[in-house]
């Protein structure tokens, strides 16, 4: 199974709800986003966004300087695209 299986069941199995979208800054207000860094570099997150999961790819300082202070920021990262390996939160 794709890594991305178990980002749509666990949230499915504690009663949240999944928003699949096509641009992640065009989908109703949410509280956690799971996305590729380089989509965030370039957009404006909104202020009552609670949880940034970056995953599939490097971060840089381009990707992180337009989070609110207040969003948590979680690095998921393994070695394939098929698993997750490790966790960092970023401060």
């Amino acid at each position: 199974f794709d890594v991305h299986v178990a980002d749509v069941f666990k949230p499915l199995s504690v009663g949240a709800t999944i928003v699949v979208a096509r641009d992640i800054f065009r989908i109703p207000p949410v509280d956690v986003i799971s996305t590729l860094p380089n989509k965030i570099a370039v957009a404006k997150v909104p202020k009552a966004l609670k949880v940034i999961i970056f995953t599939g790819e490097g971060i840089t300082e381009s990707c992180v300087r337009p989070i609110p202070v207040t969003t948590r920021t979680i690095n998921i990262f393994g070695a394939t695209e098929f698993f997750d390996a490790t966790a960092k939160e970023i401060d």
